[in-house]
């Protein structure tokens, strides 16, 4: 499903100090980049001396030829989805974990389109789901090319998914969790 999600992606980048454990370690600088009030990726600053951040569809992130990260938030609307459509789904039918019968036919094509095109770039859909307090996080990865979908526990108007080159989930996870 190609995601047109210009307008609402919120890009603001702010560099924030965060002070050590220890007196004698130096300050960790941040850059946090919304994506909205929701989603928000922190990035350690220095990794972005070189970077270029763009605006397509989404807020890109490329570090370096073999680095980068593509965030978009999704809603019912950007995603041309029926309003009472519960996004909370949205990776589960995309992921192959949640059959698409019940949709109606122009979405179900949708998802299975997507669903087979996500599958050819990423060789398979081994999905491995995380499950904590306040997010769950749905991640397929291969070798150091991941697709995230992060779904918040506390409102189903939004959900974001990353996709990434040249990162390993640990590293995505400090960046989606605010390190």
């Amino acid at each position: 499903m190609k995601f047109l999600l210009s307008g609402l992606c919120l890009l603001i980048i702010t560099g924030c100090s965060v002070s050590g454990l220890q007196e004698a370690e130096p300050p960790k600088k941040y850059t946090k980049i919304h994506y909205s009030g929701y989603f928000i990726l922190t990035i350690p600053t220095p990794m972005l001396a070189n970077a270029k951040i763009l605006d397509s569809d989404g807020t890109v992130i490329v570090f370096d030829k073999k680095r980068q990260l593509s965030g978009f938030v999704i809603t019912n609307e950007k995603d041309n989805l029926p309003e009472k459509f519960n996004l909370r789904d949205y990776p589960k039918y995309l992921l192959g974990l949640k059959e698409t019968d019940g949709l109606p036919a122009d979405i179900k094509r949708k998802f299975e389109l997507s669903s087979k095109e996500l599958k050819q770039s990423l060789g398979g859909l081994a999905v491995s789901i995380y499950d904590e307090s306040s997010k769950v996080y749905y991640v397929v990865c291969k070798e150091k090319s991941c697709v995230t979908f992060v779904i918040m526990k506390n409102q189903g108007e939004q959900i974001f998914m990353l996709t990434s080159e040249g990162f390993d989930w640990g590293f995505l996870k400090k960046i989606i969790k605010g390190t």
